[in-house]
């Protein structure tokens, strides 16, 4: 008969190992179900999505991070209420056929939270958002 005895240091080293494997197998096809997820317009969001590199241990647990890096891919995920000119009578805005438009205000979009449903659509049962982009 044979006995294995583990201390807190070899059961960390051994649990930081398999986080660092999941991160290289899992994490690329969680990041390509995200591509396949975001929504397309110019294409722009769905060609920028990354991940950190690395591991942080957070509560007892790993955290691996994924993003969308242009700015707006915030607005996108959550969403956003009625914008309407500061200083101005109205906003303007370039289309891309390249058309001038002027608005006094620009409606609220409902937010399009593709990050949660490639997680669920990846198998995670109790996918964390960070709070920023939470639904």
């Amino acid at each position: 008969m044979a006995e294995v005895r583990w201390d807190q240091a070899a059961a960390s080293r051994f649990l930081d190992d398999v986080a660092g494997r999941y991160r290289d197998v899992a994490a690329p096809v969680i990041l390509a179900i995200m591509r396949n997820e975001s929504p397309i317009d110019t294409g722009v969001l769905r060609q920028q999505h990354s991940i950190d590199p690395g591991i942080r241990k957070v509560g007892g647990g790993y955290v691996i991070r994924f993003r969308a890096s242009p700015y707006w891919g915030v607005l996108v995920g959550l969403g956003h209420g009625v914008i309407r000119p500061v200083r101005a009578k109205a906003l303007r805005f370039v289309t891309k056929q390249g058309k001038v438009v002027f608005a006094r205000k620009v409606r609220a979009v409902p937010g399009n939270p593709w990050m949660y449903r490639a997680f669920v659509r990846a198998g995670l049962r109790e996918p964390k958002m960070s709070p920023l982009t939470r639904r």
